[in-house]
């Protein structure tokens, strides 16, 4: 008896639109490329907002195209959602990563406009006839301006935390909706030195934009740690001194997981 009356609460007019109680819980599991990162987290990538942060050029671009590249080739009825913020990704970057750019499994979204990314994001999870399976990558938080403060002279101040309180929001109306109906979000934020009495980098530790709810909402958060030389991929990896090492061809990531 009870199931029955909750059936039919489901489907009353007053709460079927404030419900997500339809259809089956969509659920996939993507590799991130790497093995000891798919074991340290079950398998790799799943539904979920996915908060990345780190210092300029530590990765996280590079980190989100591998994971994209995978996700269209492993999971079906895959799509990428690619807000372009920053304006850096380019067509040498895309080729890098070898994703795919084929229309039905890709769109960079070129805006750094907050409220209408997120508007857009939340459309195509609510009103999804084809049955995707979404990868939205937001590159990045920093670069997301509001239209109000998009809208002002340069001179006028911007509202204080304004990013944060409409992360906030976002939190709260995209949260239940991606990881329910089997999507993913990955926001990439740049890592900041905190100021304190003592003055910058003073042992003042870091923060990271978008504010503490866009952590609360996250089902993932992790930190790329700063770069070391031992890091480092050179051209002459064998040479004793770092000038005759050649060209940086790349880096290797040391991840700090705070919420998993």
């Amino acid at each position: 008896m009870s199931q029955k009356k909750i059936d039919a609460l489901l489907q009353d007019k007053r709460f079927k639109p404030h419900h997500y109680n339809t259809g089956e819980v969509v659920d996939w599991c993507c590799s991130t490329g790497s093995l000891s990162l798919d074991i340290f987290l079950e398998g790799g990538l799943s539904p979920g907002i996915i908060r990345l942060s780190g210092e300029p050029e530590s990765g996280k671009t590079s980190f989100a195209l591998n994971i994209s590249k995978i996700f269209q080739e492993t999971v079906e009825d895959s799509f990428v959602f690619y807000v372009n913020a920053e304006g850096r990704l380019n067509k040498s970057l895309l080729e890098r990563s070898t994703v795919s750019t084929d229309p039905s499994k890709w769109f960079c979204l070129d805006s750094n406009m907050l409220e209408p990314s997120l508007g857009m994001i939340k459309e195509l999870i609510i009103d999804n006839p084809e049955k995707k399976k979404y990868l939205f990558i937001l590159d990045s938080s920093d670069a997301l301006c509001r239209v109000d403060d998009l809208n002002k002279e340069f001179q006028q101040g911007q509202k204080v935390a304004g990013s944060a309180v409409t992360f906030s929001f976002a939190g709260k109306a995209l949260s239940l909706p991606v990881t329910r109906f089997g999507h993913s979000m990955i926001v990439l934020s740049q890592t900041r030195t905190k100021m304190n009495t003592m003055g910058y980098g003073s042992g003042g530790g870091s923060t990271v934009s978008g504010g503490k709810a866009l952590g609360f909402y996250s089902s993932v958060m992790v930190e790329i740690q700063p770069l070391w030389t031992e890091l480092y991929i050179w051209e002459n990896p064998s040479a004793p001194a770092i000038k005759d090492k050649g060209k940086r061809l790349g880096h290797y990531c040391v991840m700090r997981f705070i919420k998993t």
